[in-house]
């Protein structure tokens, strides 16, 4: 469990690196908030987290970033990245919200309950469900 924390960890503020290079370019002509989609599993979605609107990843990433970003949590407890899967995330209703939200950033935190044995059968389909 540990591990996977701190994997989660280094997972966000790779992501926050990568993004605040990349959104510094354009942050001279910005005119709106920076929009980023937080979509993924139940990390995301921030289960069993105490006071999760305010605790889990994407609100502490919107306090970290401050008000020249919007972040929005998507996340949907046991999704899965593919498409075959037992819940695929591309048939869940926040995947359209997501796309409505017409972000500039999305942060994919997709993968955990592919593991499960159930999905296993479908692991070659993942890169290609990825991208």
């Amino acid at each position: 469990m540990y591990l996977m924390k701190k994997n989660v960890k280094k997972n966000i503020l790779l992501f926050l690196f990568i993004s605040l290079i990349t959104i510094s370019f354009n942050t001279n002509a910005q005119t709106r908030p920076i929009k980023i989609a937080c979509v993924g599993n139940s990390i995301t979605f921030g289960h069993k987290i105490s006071n999760r609107e305010k605790n889990a990843y994407p609100a502490q990433l919107q306090h970290l970033l401050g008000a020249n970003y919007s972040v929005k949590n998507f996340g949907h407890s046991g999704r899965t990245l593919l498409k075959k899967g037992d819940y695929p995330y591309w048939k869940s209703d926040l995947y359209t919200k997501a796309l409505q939200f017409k972000p500039d950033v999305v942060y994919i935190m997709l993968g955990t309950n592919d593991s499960k044995l159930q999905n296993r059968v479908h692991l070659d389909e993942f890169e290609s469900d990825y991208t």
